[in-house]
């Protein structure tokens, strides 16, 4: 039997609640807390790519231009994980660097900033 948000199954004493949907670009990510009993749980996460022309899911395969987003939905869904509270202090903390170090290289508008640097400042793997 799958599991759905918001049910209760009571032969395995497991509740499954959507915390949160969060995204960046086309890409979203819903955040699922499986509970089994009253104090284990695990989280559930899928990253979906928006379509532009329907708004619904496409799937989960990418073009280039939308690796550029990712930076920032791992901002977001760092930030959002450790908003919840529920993970060990080491892990919160872990995440919440991840996030504000991430917040500093994708800036504002939520992809990275690199007109400030100027042409290939970015470190190319053979060191140019």
């Amino acid at each position: 039997m799958a599991l759905q948000t918001g049910v209760i199954d009571e032969v395995n004493e497991t509740r499954v609640k959507t915390i949160e949907t969060v995204g960046a670009g086309r890409w979203i990510v819903p955040i699922e807390k499986v509970h089994f009993g009253r104090e284990k749980f695990l989280y559930r996460m899928e990253l979906l790519r928006m379509s532009s022309i329907s708004g619904g899911p496409l799937g989960r395969r990418f073009v280039p231009e939308d690796v550029l987003d990712l930076p920032k939905l791992v901002q977001v869904l760092a930030a959002t994980l450790v908003a919840d509270g529920c993970l060990s202090q080491e892990l919160k903390d872990d995440l919440d660097c991840l996030a504000a170090t991430l917040d500093i290289v994708v800036g504002p508008m939520g992809r990275l900033e690199q007109e400030d640097l100027g042409p290939r400042s970015w470190p190319r793997p053979d060191g140019r």
